[in-house]
């Protein structure tokens, strides 16, 4: 999807156009028994592929995060958390576009893969973990639990036996 279309449906999303559809969504979990649901919004959002990047439009992507939680914190009977989980992809860096949750999120998320073709297992597995490492000490600045919602090994990274011992 380009990024004028992403920034088109965030700034509606920010506006508002979709809280029916979210309003709805809670009431369906509530109703499913499932009112303790923890959600990630904006999966991987520092990324540059997927329709929840906030890159188009950073601003309205904030707006638009928070209007979903307090649209789905609405609803009777719900006690949601919402995770921030962007994309620790030792191949793309957050850069300028990642957006920080402090106030408005109930953990800390974050994705981890080594799936970029042609990259060696053992390079990707430690610029992972050194992301990783700098989200415990964001999470307990601002009082969130941790989670790592993803983290996986993929069929497309190449020379696996380079991590002999990981």
């Amino acid at each position: 999807m380009p990024d004028s279309t992403v920034s088109v449906l965030l700034t509606a999303g920010a506006h508002g156009a979709f809280d029916p559809f979210f309003e709805r969504l809670a009431q369906k979990l509530v109703s499913a028994k499932a009112a303790d649901t923890i959600i990630v919004l904006g999966w991987e959002m520092n990324g540059t592929t997927y329709s929840s990047r906030c890159a188009p439009n950073p601003k309205a992507w904030k707006s638009y995060w928070r209007r979903i939680v307090t649209t789905m914190r609405s609803v009777p009977g719900q006690n949601f958390r919402f995770d921030f989980a962007p994309s620790a992809d030792a191949t793309r860096s957050p850069g300028p576009s990642a957006i920080r949750a402090t106030t408005w999120s109930t953990s800390s998320g974050m994705d981890s893969y080594d799936q970029a073709p042609g990259e060696e297992f053992l390079r990707l597995r430690q610029a992972a973990v050194r992301a990783a490492g700098r989200r415990p000490a964001f999470a307990k600045a601002h009082g969130k639990p941790i989670s790592f919602p993803e983290w996986g090994s993929s069929a497309t990274a190449t020379a696996p036996t380079t991590c002999a011992g990981c």
